[in-house]
């Protein structure tokens, strides 16, 4: 890839973490790759960079970005996929608009659409100005969504009709184990790439001292909630209400005790006025 000012290289964009994934995808090895991971990992900068990388390989389709809410994407999926075009020396190939919200690369007349699923409309009556497909269909905060039919259903009308597509759902795991999102990715089936990545794996210069340095305070403060914010850890505790609750067996005496005497208990809220 190459600006009008100097060659542009793909490791000084793409955190390591990312390498085999964008070798796997550019390969045409794989067709749906879900990443998964904490604060800073650099997944929607790589997801957002391969989208556009992935464009200008196959000059016959578009990209399609959706996330839950329309209202969303301007200032996340979208302002991503901005940065992505800048960093490959590209702004001038594209031009972009915020109403409606899309890029589209001026060579070829390729676009990247960006839906909402809040309006289910809004997949369905998409009109491409040429090709009858998304080549490229990026799930973003997949646990936003209400569960895997949801993404099968746009899959359906995105892909229909074309070739070969490549799906890509990026997320943080939601804290407890029992989210869809979390037990579905760890055996979402044999032709899903599951891969998850942390800061830790990033250049610490692309992140700064001040950032590490915040996780490193977390982590000795509160090591459950730097697992799953910074590495990305379903911890498990979700929304128990019981969160240092210890489980351990009751001892003989005590089973004794609980056998032979009535146990007498209420369930009251705060506002009750007992």
């Amino acid at each position: 890839m190459t600006s009008n000012k100097k060659r542009i290289r793909l490791s000084e964009i793409i955190g390591p973490a990312f390498y085999e994934t964008h070798k796997l995808i550019d390969m045409g090895v794989i067709d749906e790759a879900v990443e998964a991971g904490g604060r800073a990992s650099l997944k929607s900068s790589y997801v957002g960079t391969e989208l556009v990388l992935q464009l200008l390989k196959h000059p016959d389709c578009h990209a399609l970005v959706t996330r839950q809410v329309g209202d969303t994407m301007r200032d996340s999926v979208y302002a991503q996929i901005l940065w992505a075009i800048d960093k490959l020396g590209l702004t001038t190939k594209f031009k972009c608009t915020q109403s409606p919200l899309q890029c589209t690369y001026t060579p070829t007349g390729q676009r990247i659409l960006f839906r909402g699923l809040d309006d289910p409309q809004k997949i369905k009556s998409i009109k491409l100005p040429f090709g009858k497909y998304f080549k490229y269909v990026w799930f973003e905060e997949l646990d936003e969504f209400a569960g895997e039919g949801e993404i099968e259903n746009v899959l359906d009308s995105a892909i229909r009709g074309g070739k070969a597509a490549l799906c890509v759902c990026t997320y943080n795991p939601p804290k407890s184990a029992n989210n869809w999102v979390n037990k579905w990715a760890i055996d979402p089936g044999k032709s899903v790439f599951v891969h998850h990545s942390d800061y830790t794996m990033v250049p610490a210069a692309w992140l700064g001292p001040t950032f590490i340095k915040r996780a490193e305070e977390l982590k000795v403060r509160n090591p459950r909630a730097y697992e799953h914010t910074y590495l990305g850890i379903a911890t498990g505790e979700g929304g128990a209400v019981f969160k240092a609750l210890r489980i351990k067996p009751i001892a003989k005496e005590d089973r004794l005790r609980f056998e032979l005497k009535p146990n007498i208990g209420m369930d009251f809220g705060y506002v009750d006025p007992n």
